[in-house]
């Protein structure tokens, strides 16, 4: 893991667990968010970091369950700059 994903995941557990069964609603840049995306699956990689950078705004919604884990993922709305 690197430095980036490291600060991004330490803070993403750390909201999380502040707010158990919450919405939580967070905007961030693309390489923040790819880092975090790869954390939790490591297939996602440079070709989908390149291709969420194609859009603004990307909305994503994310699921987690109490071991922080993913359990749903959707893309809500997505627009091409």
């Amino acid at each position: 893991m690197n430095s980036l994903q490291q600060r991004n995941i330490a803070v993403l557990f750390e909201i999380l667990s502040k707010h158990k069964n919450e919405n939580i609603l967070f905007s961030t840049h693309g390489a923040a968010l790819s880092s975090i995306l790869n954390y939790f699956n490591p297939n996602f990689g440079y070709l989908d970091f390149v291709r969420i950078q194609n859009f603004t705004p990307y909305i994503l919604k994310i699921d987690f369950n109490e071991q922080n884990k993913i359990i749903d993922q959707k893309e809500l709305l997505i627009i091409s700059k």
